[in-house]
């Protein structure tokens, strides 16, 4: 396994950039939670708590990419 390899400093614009994409990310997940045919056609029959478990890890991982990388400055 090779360690983890962060992106270069990024500046104000490209900061603001990441977080915004962060948000989009968590907004699909949320989307997902309430309804899982976003996630595309062959979910649309899928109500689940797995689709649901998918939906809490994107907005998990979305928030934590944004508070780890996307503040930093």
């Amino acid at each position: 396994m090779t360690g983890l390899i962060l992106p270069p400093k990024m500046t104000a614009q490209e900061r603001r950039g990441f977080r915004i994409a962060c948000a989009c990310f968590a907004t699909m997940g949320r989307q997902m939670a309430r309804e899982p045919s976003v996630a595309g056609p062959d979910q649309q029959h899928l109500i689940t708590d797995a689709v649901r478990g998918q939906a809490l890890m994107l907005m998990t991982v979305a928030a934590a990419l944004d508070r780890t990388l996307g503040r930093s400055g």
